[in-house]
């Protein structure tokens, strides 16, 4: 079991720094603001308001400089701020993360001096824009959804939606895979399936530590989570149990992150990291992997399957000689793991992107399903053109989807709707249950 990633830790601690912080900043007085570089809304008043600002994670979707051409951002999930109450700031800038200090005054926002790590990101045209934006912050509002972010003299604007906040699923029975500790120390249990982790609806949890059961309660407030007492057999185990440090991990609890299907417990203040998969995951080695999605099959967006090498498909031109022909990607960071239908094997979904040169730029939302002793099968289904995805996951069984679709005023590049899809696997083909708009 490699150590957690850089990433995930960065994520884990920034999420502990906004949840544990220890001062309160006294709630500033609601103030009116007018933001005239909103173009759909020159003369709108909105509400600068505290409360609406704090404790959620948002997601950069546009930049409106003064004058320019607005800035589609094309992956929201990589420029995201949150503004905790204790005056201290979070988010992910590209492939960096960052972190701050923010002061309210009315509908005035400053922000203290931004830090970030410092890996290196290959330009996109937003991130040194961007990044000079956040410097020159001068006000900000919330209405209708949406965070405005008013910077520079000539008040351009950065808009931000509301990220989805992925949800702890119950009823999954977690795998201890490492404890990660701050100080670079990992421990590794021998076997995974005997530290386990249960969440229950009803607001209880178990599992087994070792030689041991134990059981308790928990509490969810988005990212923060929280185990009460929690009590255990006590059984001698091996010399070498992990039943100490396991323990305390969960009695130090303070909040989770999910990617790419495991989940992340982070406990402290800073101490370590408990990094968990589902149960399905270290079962069986017949489950879907990452490389499944990137390197599969796919049929229904030609007349014949589509085979990825590395997320890519480029087929013959369509007419001899001709410029356009079948090509096919798969969009980075869409991926998601998780059981589908009920086998207790670990299916995957992507999202594809049918460019071959015509008018349209299809969005197929794709899955490959485990079998036993076989290769994976896959499926598809068009979300429709140019649609574009903001994030994913699969929850108790069902795939989660949240992404910006097009209103009748939209222009062709820019879709506007955001909305939430949930898609199930019926009957092997993938079908859609409800949507959802944001």
């Amino acid at each position: 079991m490699s150590t957690i990633s850089g990433t995930v830790r960065t994520i884990i601690l920034l999420a502990a720094l906004l949840l544990t912080g220890c001062a309160t900043l006294p709630p500033p007085p609601v103030a009116r603001a007018v933001y005239p570089a909103d173009a759909e809304s020159t003369d709108k008043v909105v509400l600068a308001d505290p409360a609406a600002l704090l404790n959620v994670e948002w997601q950069l979707v546009e930049i409106r400089p003064s004058g320019d051409s607005p800035l589609v951002v094309e992956n929201p999930g990589k420029y995201t701020l949150q503004f905790a109450d204790n005056g201290t700031l979070g988010g992910q800038l590209d492939c960096n993360f960052l972190s701050g200090t923010f002061t309210l005054d009315g509908d005035k926002l400053v922000f203290g001096p931004i830090a970030s790590t410092m890996a290196f990101c290959p330009e996109d045209g937003i991130l040194s824009t961007y990044s000079a934006a956040l410097n020159s912050a001068n006000s900000y509002a919330v209405a209708d959804d949406r965070l405005r972010i008013s910077y520079g003299a000539a008040a351009g604007v950065l808009i931000y939606a509301p990220a989805l906040n992925a949800q702890l699923p119950v009823g999954v029975v977690w795998h201890l895979q490492a404890i990660q500790m701050m100080n670079d120390e990992v421990f590794t249990p021998g076997q995974p399936d005997a530290y386990t982790l249960e969440l229950s609806a009803d607001g209880t949890a178990g599992g087994q530590v070792d030689c041991n059961q134990f059981s308790g309660s928990y509490s969810l407030d988005g990212s923060a989570l929280t185990f009460g007492p929690l009590s255990s057999t006590r059984a001698m185990c091996p010399e070498d149990s992990l039943y100490d440090r396991y323990m305390q991990g969960l009695g130090d609890t303070n909040s989770f992150v999910l990617q790419d299907g495991h989940l992340f417990v982070a406990f402290g203040p800073d101490a370590g990291i408990l990094e968990f998969a589902p149960a399905t995951d270290s079962a069986s080695a017949a489950g879907v992997t990452e490389a499944d999605l990137t390197n599969g099959t796919y049929p229904g967006i030609y007349d014949e399957q589509v085979q990825l090498t590395d997320g890519a498909f480029a087929g013959e031109p369509f007419v001899a000689g001709g410029a356009s022909r079948p090509t096919v990607t798969l969009v980075p960071d869409t991926t998601a793991l998780g059981d589908l239908n009920g086998d207790g094997l670990a299916d995957g979904v992507a999202v594809l992107v049918d460019d071959s040169g015509g008018s349209g730029t299809f969005v197929y939302l794709a899955a490959r399903l485990a079998e036993k002793n076989a290769s994976a099968m896959g499926v598809t289904l068009l979300l429709g053109d140019r649609v574009r995805v903001e994030s994913m996951a699969i929850v108790n069984g069902q795939i989660e989807v949240v992404a910006a679709t097009f209103t009748d005023s939209d222009p062709m590049c820019c879709p506007s709707l955001r909305t939430r899809f949930l898609f199930a696997l019926e009957q092997g083909a993938l079908v859609e249950l409800s949507a959802e708009k944001l």
